[in-house]
């Protein structure tokens, strides 16, 4: 007696599996697009707390740029990737020998990173941990630029930063 599948139960299964696919697919592309707007938010959250960590180490101020290279605060806007630097000169801008300690990576098509007016191009910790001037936020959105799906960082004067899930708004 031979063992197997039937060509219809076959295509029996096949035309089951691609009607659970159909329905499912819009609901995994949402979960993946919540996943990698979270990732990208723990990653700059993480890169903001070593900042911080840094400059009271260091008891110096540190920056974190919008930077396309990593090695210069050159970037118009934070999807291009951002670096964080001793500011030894205070400047907020990657100078001769400043080190830069960290870089984060351009963000994936469609996502995006936007500061508010306050940091637009960087943010610079001081010795202390507080941030140095207005207070301010950073919102990551997701290509749809759906605010349920986007998640913010936002920071006193202090210096430290929350999350929040969602936003006001999304570019």
């Amino acid at each position: 007696m031979a063992k197997g599948f039937t060509l219809i139960e076959l295509l029996i299964t096949i035309a089951l599996m691609a009607i659970i696919l159909a329905f499912a697919g819009p609901g995994f592309q949402e979960l993946i697009q919540r996943n990698q707007v979270r990732s990208i938010t723990d990653e700059f959250f993480t890169g903001f707390n070593m900042a911080r960590s840094e400059a009271i180490k260091r008891n110096t101020q540190v920056t974190i740029c919008a930077s396309s290279t990593g090695a210069s605060c050159d970037a118009a806007n934070w999807d291009s990737g951002w670096a964080m630097f001793v500011d030894e000169n205070g400047d907020g801008d990657v100078n001769g020998a400043e080190p830069v300690v960290q870089t984060g990576s351009q963000l994936p098509g469609g996502y995006t990173l936007r500061g508010t007016a306050s940091v637009a191009n960087s943010i610079t910790l001081n010795p202390d941990g507080s941030v140095r001037g207005i207070a301010g936020s950073f919102r990551v959105c997701s290509p749809e630029a759906d605010v349920t799906k986007s998640r913010a960082i936002k920071f006193l004067q202090g210096g430290r930063p929350r999350m929040e899930e969602g936003t006001d708004q999304c570019p």
